[in-house]
């Protein structure tokens, strides 16, 4: 009997660690640290947008932890010409994204050489 208690045991104690799961994005938006820049990922289509200078959306691909951003558009207002350079960097950085962590409310994107930090808003 006690063989039988153990195989139970053993059985659950693997489909327990197999139910493991990322930290889901879908559906939370956050605010990027060092800047007043967004990201939200709908909940329900792999769609995601946000707002920079200019208001940004596209598509995402999430599998576990790997990330894909497909930026497809963004709205085209002006700004300083500092604030248009930063903005197309981050949207360049947007395009080189394939991991995230979601840790405490923190999301960290990561991509080829980048890092971009945000809080959970």
């Amino acid at each position: 009997m006690k063989k039988v208690y153990c195989l139970w045991f053993v059985v659950f104690s693997l489909l327990g660690c197999s139910n493991q799961t990322t930290p889901n994005i879908k559906g939370k938006t956050f605010i990027q640290n060092n800047s007043n820049y967004t990201i939200s990922f709908d909940a329900k289509e792999n769609k995601f947008y946000g707002k920079a200078l200019n208001n940004y959306f596209g598509t995402y691909k999430l599998e576990k932890n790997q990330l894909t951003l497909e930026l497809t558009g963004s709205s085209m207002m002006m700004g300083s010409p500092q604030d248009m350079k930063n903005e197309t960097i981050y949207f360049e950085n947007l395009s080189k994204i394939n991991s995230y962590i979601l840790n405490n409310k923190t999301l960290t994107l990561k991509g080829n050489h980048i890092e971009l930090i945000y809080k959970e808003n």
